[in-house]
C-alpha cells in the first residue's frame, strides 16, 4: 500500500518535531502561560469565554512535563494504530508496538531535556541532535520488526526500503536546489568584475584605425 511509506516517514518527522519542541515545553516562561488581558484591563478569557483570574499561577515544571508526555503518548498511540491497520497486527502486537513508540518518545524527551547530564555544560549541536534522532528512529524500527511475523516483517522491510529511497530522493532534490541557488548568484557578480576590463577596449582601438581611413590625400 503506497500510503504506508509516508506513515513511516511521519514517524521520523514526529521524532524530529518532538526533539525540537521538548526544550521549549520544559523551559516555558511563566509569562507565556498567564491569561491574555482583555480591553479595559479585565482578566483573560478561558474556555467558553469565562473570565480567568489575572493572578492564575503558571503551571509548574512537573505539570508541563506531564502535559508534554500525555501529548506524545497520544501521538504514539495514533501511530501504533495506523501501523496495526497497515500490517494487520493483532491486539498483542498492537500493544507492543504502542509501548515501543511511547518508549521512543520518552527516550527523545530525556535526551534533549535541559536537565540531561552535561546538557548545560556541553549542549548538543544541531548535527548531534539529528544523529541522535536518527539513532533512536533506527532502533525503534528494529524493535517493531521483532514484533512482526515473517509475512509482516517482509512487508515492513519493503516499506522501510521505499522510505529510504524517498528520503534519499528528497535529499538529492534539496542539494540540487541549493546548488542552483548558489549558481544563480554567480552571474550577478560577473558583470561587475569583467565589464570594466573589456569596455574600454573598443574605444581604444577605434581611434587607431578610423583616422587612417578618413585622412585626406597629401596636396601636390
Amino acid at each position: 500500500m503506497r500510503p504506508t511509506p509516508y506513515l513511516l516517514s511521519a514517524l521520523l518527522a514526529c521524532a524530529l518535531l518532538q526533539a525540537q519542541t521538548v526544550d521549549a515545553q520544559q523551559a516555558q516562561p511563566p509569562s507565556l502561560s498567564t491569561p491574555l488581558p482583555v480591553p479595559g484591563g479585565g482578566a483573560g478569557l478561558g474556555p467558553g469565554g469565562i473570565p480567568e483570574p489575572a493572578d492564575r499561577p503558571a503551571p509548574t515544571k512537573e505539570e508541563t512535563l506531564q502535559k508534554a508526555k500525555a501529548q506524545s503518548d497520544q501521538i504514539a498511540d495514533m501511530q501504533a494504530r495506523r501501523i496495526a491497520q497497515q500490517l494487520n497486527l493483532n491486539q498483542n502486537q498492537l500493544a507492543r508496538v504502542r509501548a515501543i513508540l511511547i518508549g521512543r518518545e520518552d527516550e527523545l524527551r530525556k535526551a534533549f531535556s535541559p536537565d540531561a547530564p552535561g546538557a548545560k555544560d556541553h549542549p548538543l549541536t544541531a548535527q548531534e541532535r539529528q544523529l541522535k534522532i536518527q539513532q533512536v528512529h533506527d532502533a525503534t524500527m528494529k524493535r517493531i520488526e521483532a514484533v512482526l511475523n515473517p509475512q509482516q516483517k517482509q512487508q515492513f522491510d519493503a516499506m522501510l526500503e521505499r522510505m529510504r529511497t524517498d528520503r534519499a530522493h528528497r535529499a538529492g532534490m534539496a542539494a540540487a536546489r541549493q546548488r542552483h541557488v548558489i549558481g544563480a548568484g554567480s552571474p550577478a557578480s560577473a558583470p561587475t568584475t569583467h565589464a570594466p576590463d573589456s569596455a574600454p577596449a573598443a574605444p581604444t582601438s577605434a581611434p587607431d584605425t578610423a583616422p587612417a581611413a578618413s585622412a585626406p590625400p597629401p596636396s601636390r
